[in-house]
């Protein structure tokens, strides 16, 4: 049993490596944001055998939402007769560089994407959340972002263009995350999950890439 949000996380990053023909697919179909949310909130679940329970979108009036919001202690029969506790908080942001199999160019959704990021996290003062106390596990008492950057191309990264456009955009997404650092590492670094994963549609090819960070306020 593993119950840390980093191991969740590397867990993620597996899981979608592991499927990675389908998920290629998917960043083909639309925004996967909200389902690699689920998918993160079902890792911790799992990894944990149950003894947390990450809720999404979860805030009460007047509250800062979130993507995640972990719980663990005990989950009886009402919210109000729970012995539950806030142990770890989790916004995501998922960055894209084309609009689904077509080439429209959003880089210009990045840095307004991680400058939400950036109003989210940092520390967390207050003592409740969504009804339940908060006790975060993590020694900084941070909130984590994962930060998911999917990017499509007509054309391998073998392909002298194709490669450097690929870096370009991560090169951009981590100039514009200034201020964000991956764990416990200075920068805001991405990890791989996969690259150039081919998908055939329609007589086409389109050549897909992933990669993530779990990151924090400097």
């Amino acid at each position: 049993m593993t119950s840390g949000i980093i191991s969740n996380y590397y867990s993620l990053l597996k899981h979608l490596k592991k499927e990675q023909e389908k998920f290629a697919f998917l960043q083909l179909a639309g925004r996967m944001g909200d389902m690699l949310v689920k998918e993160f909130a079902y890792r911790i679940w799992l990894e944990s055998r149950g003894s947390r329970f990450p809720v999404t979108n979860a805030a009460n009036r007047g509250e800062q939402k979130f993507d995640i919001v972990v719980l663990r202690g005990r989950l009886r029969g009402t919210k109000g007769d729970s012995n539950c506790e806030v142990c770890a908080l989790i916004e995501a942001k998922y960055l894209q560089r084309r609009h689904r199999a077509w080439e429209f160019n959003a880089n210009d959704e990045t840095r307004a994407s991680l400058e939400g990021l950036r109003r989210q996290l940092g520390k967390f003062n207050s003592n409740r959340h969504y009804g339940f106390p908060v006790k975060l596990q993590a020694r900084s008492k941070q909130i984590y972002g994962l930060v998911i950057a999917s990017y499509v191309s007509a054309v391998p990264s073998t392909e002298s263009n194709g490669g450097r456009e690929k870096e370009e955009f991560f090169k951009h997404a981590r100039q514009a995350a200034k201020g964000f650092r991956y764990l416990d590492k200075p920068d805001p670094l991405f990890d791989r999950i996969y690259d150039d994963v081919e998908v055939s549609l329609m007589g086409g090819k389109r050549y897909c890439t992933l990669r993530a960070g779990l990151w924090r306020m400097a």
